[in-house]
């Protein structure tokens, strides 16, 4: 059986969707942008399988310094100084340091929607509708997320719908960061892509495209430093890409991120706690408002699906 609680924390509303047979849970911040809070799965041992959402500094301020679960939308991962043009209007967006990064819908609160409790799984949906206030993004949308818990697997469910009578330019993904223990010098990463970014030397490699064979299948995470997004190769009709994240020794442990809907590419980012890498789903490359040509947009009253799922395989991470 499943449920789902709702309770105020630090971080304001959160929704709890719990399989009560096997432990398993997923906390949801519905007021820092939907961001996921935590996440345990495992059908035999439930483990943490994200890092946990934390406040830094000033709660009300819904400031986290590494984004980490963060819900990123209406942009994803870093602007060109926060400027690109559209209909041949420049538009400035808020900047982090010296760039725009990661949307602003994390800092906002998403309204309840309906939530659904099954024998064999638990859903939940919160929406926001943006009026298009921010003068760097005049475009009003609204986003509506689907979180499902099943075991084993927590799937995501973005829709967004163009509110506006023009076309707009839009993108969306996800900020999780992923437990290595005891580092990520003892994981491998399993995936098919075919270029990649370097967003290390940003901006004076303007995000150039680096086309590459489609040779990181297979790589091991030791002494890498990444902050990188990956394409993925080309698939045949009706398969998606899956990212798999295991332990070097155990190859049928860890975790596999399916991008099920919406997502071509996948930014992975080596932090400077080496017990955790972010692999992040994106819609779009970096600075990808700035790309030629755009590869996210939607028309008046148009709607677009992003799907992607966490999977827990194996009785244990160690």
């Amino acid at each position: 059986m499943f449920t789902i609680d709702t309770k105020e924390s630090n971080l304001g509303r959160l929704f709890v969707l719990m399989n009560l047979r096997t432990g398993e849970h997923v906390s949801i911040a519905a007021d820092m942008g939907g961001a996921i809070a935590s996440c345990w799965l495992g059908n035999q041992r439930p483990e943490s399988i994200c890092k946990e959402l934390s406040p830094i500094g000033d709660t009300k301020m819904k400031i986290h310094s590494d984004y980490s679960g963060m819900k990123l939308f209406p942009y994803v991962n870093r602007t060109n100084k926060g400027k690109y043009t559209w209909e041949g209007i420049t538009y400035e967006l808020p900047l982090g340091e010296h760039h725009a990064i990661h949307g602003f819908l994390w800092n906002t609160s998403l309204r309840w929607v309906e939530q659904k409790m099954e024998e064999d799984a638990a859903s939940l949906v919160l929406e926001h509708v943006y009026d298009g206030h921010l003068e760097g993004y005049p475009f009003p949308l609204k986003i509506s997320i689907k979180y499902k818990l099943k075991e084993n697997k927590l799937t995501l469910t973005t829709k967004v719908t163009n509110l506006g009578s023009a076309p707009a330019i839009l993108g969306d993904g996800w900020h999780p960061y992923f437990h290595c223990t005891p580092s990520i010098d003892h994981w491998c990463v399993d995936m098919n892509v075919a270029q990649y970014w370097d967003v290390v030397s940003f901006p004076e490699s303007a995000y150039a495209q680096n086309y590459v064979e489609p040779v990181f299948q297979t790589f091991a995470l030791a002494s890498m430093n990444l902050d990188h997004c990956f394409a993925f190769t080309p698939t045949e009709v009706n398969t998606y890409p899956i990212v798999h994240l295991y332990p070097i020794h155990a190859p049928e442990e860890g975790v596999v991120l399916h991008f099920k809907e919406g997502y071509r590419y996948v930014h992975l980012y080596t932090p400077l706690d080496r017990s955790y890498v972010a692999i992040e789903p994106c819609s779009m490359p970096p600075d990808g408002f700035n790309a030629a040509p755009i590869e996210g947009t939607i028309a008046s009253m148009e709607t677009k699906k992003y799907v992607f799922q966490i999977e827990r395989r194996g009785s244990g991470r160690s």
